[in-house]
């Protein structure tokens, strides 16, 4: 039987939540604190590669549900493994 990994962490964010929500869908602000490429916009069902050049290692991820200002819930593929975030 496989056991199911499961990981949480919490941040807190001094921002309002449509900011936020700019800053991971859209690679032009993501890239100012996060990954340093990618190769387009997150969106729903859409698989875009994220690129840490820094380090010579990269992920896909793909949207799976969007509410704007609110949720972002998608698949990350690096590594070997899958994990839904």
């Amino acid at each position: 039987m496989e056991m199911i990994k499961e990981v949480s962490a919490q941040m807190t964010i001094r921002r309002p939540a449509s900011e936020v929500y700019q800053a991971f869908i859209n690679p032009e602000i993501t890239k100012q604190f996060w990954f340093t490429d990618s190769t387009g916009p997150l969106e729903l069902n859409k698989t875009v590669t994220w690129e840490w050049k820094m380090y010579g290692v990269s992920a896909e991820a793909t949207a799976l549900e969007l509410i704007p200002d609110e949720l972002i819930k998608m698949k990350w593929v690096g590594g070997g493994s899958e994990t839904t975030v």
